[in-house]
């Protein structure tokens, strides 16, 4: 299945995974085979045959969750199909191999195996594989490499090849699912929400009965919804995804986890932390007994443990957490919101023993999430007035004025963020009345009105005022 990146007011993002087989994996994969004749040669065509009963195989390891020995599999048909010279294994190779690196998080692979397949697929006429190609495609670029915009130009082409392939739903609902995904990166579009709706309606009616890629979209829809601070909404979808896989592919399958680390977000929301460490536990444990140790995927339990020991001022227990996420995200060289997440977590807990390596963690965490979603990305400017406030504390006042003056100087602004808007400009307007430049200070009064600064700084606020009074 696809399963879309959480992004929420405390960004615990869970990690983008892949095309589930529906539990009519084989049937799926021989119906796909079949529609395409072998080649006119006996001797080639019983090789032909051969090959397609491994990548039947290979679905169906796939849909069991053994992706290792799937892709192996996979390769292996694709490697024989160049030899065979058929171009119609080639694409059918291409397209399972791709399906698998796409579950693996290997975005750069899959992303080359299914436009291949697509090529293939659409020169031959091979309609069914070159659709399916072109919706998990949008998936990957979209939403795992985050290039929206990209993704989003093959939104007719796909409804175009989908609408061509005629199957029973599948595609249609996977098209949706993804669509949705890469529309809800920017959580304020409609679009996002309708698509998932739709996915959900769609795998719902197929004539099969329950198909896994249900609990895909409720997973999803939780997560736009915890991203728009509608948390019950997500704990019921997040919830229903948990019980459709559990009831359809058991409790240990790999597709569970994600519910399960967003069902943990919630309750870290919601006060609820010890029933969020046990959720991030189980997640982890599942994880690591799937991916191994050093998976893209475990960012997000980690992450998400490191969060619950901040909360409750357990500081070296957090610091660990954080510290083995960062060592993974390095390791793999991601430029992933999570990674971004794992740097500032850790940064917060060295702030008071290590305050220049929390700083250096919060400019790495900046240029991730800038690598990530551009220098506007929304997650940016919290950590900008946070690094700006550890400059002031290093006494490195140049600094910690580029950290505030950039955060104002984006005139935009996202969406409810109105009250770090306010504190960057009450914190550089301190530095500037330090300073002596009291006019300039008195220009940024209208911003830190803009919103509610909290009790905290209510003093500074009415100091500001005092200063700028007439």
């Amino acid at each position: 299945m696809f399963i879309a990146a959480d992004r929420s007011v405390v960004e615990n993002a869970v990690q983008a995974t892949a095309a589930l087989p529906s539990l009519q994996s084989c049937a799926d994969a021989d119906a796909l085979l079949a529609a395409v004749p072998p080649p006119d040669d006996p001797h080639t065509a019983a090789q032909v045959e051969t090959r397609r009963g491994q990548l039947a195989r290979a679905a169906a390891l796939e849909g069991t969750g053994q992706y290792t020995e799937a892709l192996q599999l996979a390769r292996e048909v694709g490697a024989a199909a160049e030899e065979l010279r058929f171009p119609p294994l080639t694409a059918e190779a291409g397209l399972r191999e791709g399906s698998l690196l796409l579950v693996m998080a290997r975005d750069a692979e899959a992303e080359a195996a299914l436009t291949r397949a697509m090529r293939f697929g659409l020169v031959h006429g091979l309609d069914a594989i070159a659709a399916e190609a072109v919706v998990k495609r949008i998936f990957v670029v979209g939403e795992l490499q985050g290039r929206r915009e990209v993704a989003l130009d093959a939104e007719a082409l796909a409804e175009a090849l989908t609408e061509r392939a005629r199957d029973d739903g599948r595609l249609e609902g996977l098209l949706h699912n993804n669509l949705g995904a890469v529309y809800s990166r920017d959580i304020t579009d409609e679009r996002g929400r309708l698509r998932y709706l739709r996915s959900i309606e769609v795998f719902g009616r197929r004539s099969e009965g329950p198909d896994p890629m249900i609990a895909a979209a409720h997973h999803n829809l939780g997560g736009l919804y915890r991203s728009q601070g509608r948390l019950d909404d997500a704990r019921e979808h997040y919830s229903q995804a948990v019980a459709v896989v559990a009831e359809l592919l058991g409790e240990h399958h790999p597709m569970i986890t994600h519910p399960l680390g967003g069902v943990a977000d919630v309750d870290l929301l919601q006060g609820r932390r010890d029933e969020a460490a046990a959720g991030f536990r189980r997640q982890l444990a599942l994880m690591e007994a799937i991916y191994g140790q050093h998976h893209l995927y475990l960012l997000h339990p980690l992450v998400g443990l490191g969060k619950v020991g901040l909360a409750d001022g357990a500081i070296d227990t957090a610091t660990a957490e954080f510290r083995r996420a960062v060592a993974i995200g390095e390791q793999l060289g991601t430029t992933h919101s999570m990674y971004a997440e794992a740097l500032a977590g850790l940064a917060e807990c060295l702030a008071a023993s290590d305050i220049a390596e929390a700083r250096s963690l919060l400019a790495r965490a900046i240029t991730v999430y800038e690598a990530d979603g551009g220098p506007k990305n929304p997650a940016i400017p919290p950590l900008a007035v946070r690094a700006g406030r550890l400059a002031v504390a290093a006494e490195d006042l140049v600094e910690a004025r580029r950290w505030l003056e950039r955060v104002l100087a984006d005139t935009t602004g996202a969406k409810g963020q109105g009250q770090t808007r306010s504190l960057a400009a009450l914190e550089l307007a301190r530095l500037l009345l330090a300073a002596g430049e009291r006019q300039r200070a008195c220009s940024l009064l209208s911003d830190a009105r803009v919103a509610s600064v909290g009790e905290a700084h209510e003093p500074d606020l009415a100091a500001l005022e005092a200063a700028c009074a007439p």
